[in-house]
């Protein structure tokens, strides 16, 4: 039961923060690797704390993601264990953001329908 309730509890700031973190860590390019020797080609890591996109240009000072995908890239490599990594802790941080989120503003509606019952019972 218990387990339930706070499953039922997940609703919108969580949501919004996962959604937030996954896109933001998307956005730019987290490494990038110089060619070394006589290659000239750029290895582009992308994904906060976790690189699970791997984006390989020809191309140097390149710094956006979707620039990287749409357009002059020679090839990509997608990490499936960093990537279900990323969403985990993308997950576990929506989900810490919710029960702090809870707990603040749960806390003040508690206090104050317990302040209107008095009012209600004392008069």
């Amino acid at each position: 039961m218990c387990f339930r309730s706070r499953i039922a509890q997940i609703k919108t700031p969580g949501k919004c923060t996962a959604v937030a973190l996954f896109l933001l860590g998307m956005i730019c390019v987290s490494q990038t690797i110089s060619p070394a020797g006589e290659g000239n080609l750029f290895c582009y890591k992308i994904g906060f704390l976790a690189p699970w996109l791997t984006v390989y240009s020809d191309e140097a000072n390149r710094f956006w993601t979707f620039d990287l995908l749409f357009g002059g890239n020679s090839g990509v490599h997608i990490n499936i264990a960093g990537l279900l990594f990323y969403c985990l802790l993308v997950l576990v941080a929506g989900i810490v953001v919710q029960l702090l989120w809870n707990r603040i503003f749960a806390g003040s509606s508690e206090k104050q329908e317990k302040g209107h019952k008095v009012q209600i019972n004392g008069s």
